[in-house]
């Protein structure tokens, strides 16, 4: 009896495998890749880190007929996930870039938890196909713009032990801190200097010794703990020394003369007006300071392309287009910011068009 029954157990197994094999078979409706055919962009990663948002992602592997095409991507910003084609549509446009501006650095205007999404623009068209944590996060990145400096900065006497340091604060929450040291702070690093206090008001008290010059430099961090050490002098730092005089040689606070400083590096003024000008949005004050600039006969090559760079990107910003061409031709022939500049070109000839 059991040796007839065997057979019939044996076809019920077979017939049972082949058709899970068959329903298994049948789920997997996407044609297996070979390792170096990825047509998408992978691994997006989207960080904070110190007042920007950095994001990261393997470029393509695509390789029809054995080569890799050029391709470039576009960088969306949401504050929801972007899941479907249709999400793009809501989304900011942040960048087109190329594999050599990998990874891609953000700052966005105001804070807040972002996603970000990665597509390939190629052969003139968008491949929009979005895949979760391969070119869209799945996951916000909570983001705080580097905070301004303070401005308006002032010291008084409070007694002949105790000096007052006042400011006027920025709108919203942040943390104030103190920095003191007896050079001027556009000469000493805020690093290289004495923490005093942190506030998260708009006045400071400390103490002070009579015939001692002292420099003041407020710095300013954003709720997640970023500081802004920018030193502009006169507004967050003061630009002569505060020095109390002895009591029995004279009854008021004098004020010492700086002696004349050298003149500035070149380089020292690029960064200078960058910090100042270009990163605040004061483009008409930071194209005045780049033209002086390449008056200077001690520019290098390096420092001529990336003034023509920045020239360009304020005439841009100023909605002058035809000019904003010209100062990215001319940086590109210094050998310096050449793929930045022909994206540059790209944006000025679609706004001229």
């Amino acid at each position: 009896m059991n040796v007839r029954l065997a057979p019939k157990a044996f076809i019920r197994g077979f017939f049972l495998c082949v058709f899970i094999s068959g329903m298994i078979g049948g789920a997997t409706s996407l044609p297996a890749r070979g390792e170096d055919e990825v047509p998408y962009p992978t691994l997006i990663t989207a960080t904070y880190q110190n007042g920007i948002v950095q994001i990261d992602f393997e470029p393509t592997r695509f390789q029809p007929d054995g080569h890799r095409p050029s391709s470039r991507y576009r960088i969306y910003r949401s504050t929801q996930r972007m899941t479907e084609a249709e999400d793009l549509s809501q989304a900011a446009v942040v960048a087109d870039i190329i594999d050599e501006n990998i990874p891609y650095r953000d700052t966005p205007e105001a804070g807040g938890g972002y996603y970000y999404a990665v597509t390939v623009l190629r052969n003139g068209s968008e491949s929009t196909d979005l895949f979760p944590y391969q070119n869209t996060t799945m996951n916000s990145v909570d983001y705080a713009p580097l905070p301004s400096s303070v401005s308006g900065i002032s010291i008084s006497v409070v007694d002949r032990t105790m000096a007052a340091i006042s400011f006027s604060p920025l709108r919203g929450r942040y943390t104030y801190f103190l920095f003191q040291s007896n050079s001027p702070f556009e000469d000493t690093p805020a690093e290289a200097a004495d923490t005093v206090l942190k506030t998260e008001e708009g006045r400071f008290q400390v103490q002070i010794m009579e015939e001692t010059p002292y420099y003041f430099l407020v710095t300013t961090a954003n709720r997640m703990g970023i500081e802004n050490k920018t030193v502009v002098p006169g507004e967050n730092a003061n630009i002569e020394p505060f020095l109390v005089r002895k009591k029995e040689e004279e009854k008021q606070v004098k004020i010492k003369i700086a002696p004349v400083k050298p003149k500035p590096q070149a380089s020292d003024l690029i960064e200078r007006t960058l910090r100042r000008y270009f990163y605040r949005g004061r483009y008409t004050e930071a194209l005045e300071s780049f033209v002086t600039i390449l008056k200077r006969k001690d520019l290098s090559s390096s420092q001529r392309g990336m003034s023509y760079f920045y020239i360009g990107q304020c005439y841009y910003y100023s909605e002058n287009y035809e000019k904003a061409v010209r100062f990215f031709i001319l940086c590109k022939s210094t050998g310096q910011y050449t793929g930045e500049s022909e994206l540059w070109i790209e944006r000025c000839l679609e706004k001229i068009e």
